[in-house]
């Protein structure tokens, strides 16, 4: 594995070996998925437990490493797995650009692996003593769910996805990029993608190139800038041909020109 990972969670080794159980997988398929590894290169993840935000990947960024806070249990896997998961996607992304875009496809990458994760540990568990919990990965997806029906018309969505564009629009002008329950809606509609081709994968590291102002192409030019927004066209000039119907796929499905 590429991935070098430092467990400073907690003090107890034996918690931070648990956990390891999920988080090394999530790393492993990602390597499997994005071979190209990203934009910023390989470098050691420490993961802390993080007492006042659910999750997070620490800004300013460092050039020897990179620093993800987590808010779980040493044996809540499923907790971990979307927390885990969704900032790792940042990292692919590029983390010196993040919007609403970003944060959609980093919301969808988390349902990806709740979903692989519970199937694997449903046929597979990695121990005797975890047969049944796979149950939980889909118990914390359910959540997710009801969290969007208490909030949301679903009935207004699917009668039309103008409704979710037009959420879109209000977030891109706003520049707002706080809104969980918009991204969590996207994010089940493009998992599919994901686990049907690697091509939605593939486009991952050009993500931060799409935005405007963009990072700087010196990647050792660690600059952060959350005042950005995502162009499509420009992520459909900067990725390869093949590529190029992905992207009109997301496209339709939550913008409008």
């Amino acid at each position: 594995m590429s991935w070098e990972i430092h467990y400073d969670l907690w003090e107890n080794d034996e918690d931070n070996k648990t956990i390891a159980l999920v988080i090394e997988q999530i790393l492993r398929e990602f390597e499997r998925l994005v071979p190209t590894g990203p934009p910023l290169g390989y470098k050691p993840i420490y993961l802390v437990n993080d007492l006042y935000y659910d999750h997070r990947l620490y800004l300013p960024l460092e050039k020897d490493k990179y620093k993800i806070g987590l808010q779980t249990e040493c044996d809540t896997f499923e907790k971990a797995t979307f927390q885990f998961a969704h900032e790792l996607c940042h990292i692919y992304c590029d983390p010196r650009a993040i919007s609403w875009l970003s944060e959609i496809i980093c919301h969808t990458i988390s349902f990806y692996f709740l979903d692989l994760l519970g199937e694997r540990w449903e046929e597979n568990p990695p121990d005797k003593k975890y047969d049944g919990y796979s149950e939980h990965f889909n118990n914390l997806k359910n959540i997710k769910l009801r969290e969007i029906v208490e909030k949301v018309d679903l009935v207004q969505i699917q009668v039309s996805n103008e409704w979710v564009k037009k959420e879109v629009r209000k977030i891109h002008d706003s520049k707002d990029y706080g809104n969980p329950i918009i991204y969590n809606i996207i994010a089940l509609e493009l998992v599919p993608q994901f686990k049907e081709s690697t091509d939605s994968w593939a486009i991952l590291p050009f993500i931060g190139q799409c935005h405007i102002p963009p990072p700087p192409e010196d990647t050792t030019d660690l600059t952060a800038n959350k005042d950005v927004v995502p162009d499509f066209n420009k992520l459909y000039d900067v990725i390869p041909s093949h590529l190029k119907p992905v992207v009109n796929s997301w496209k339709d499905k939550i913008w409008i020109d």
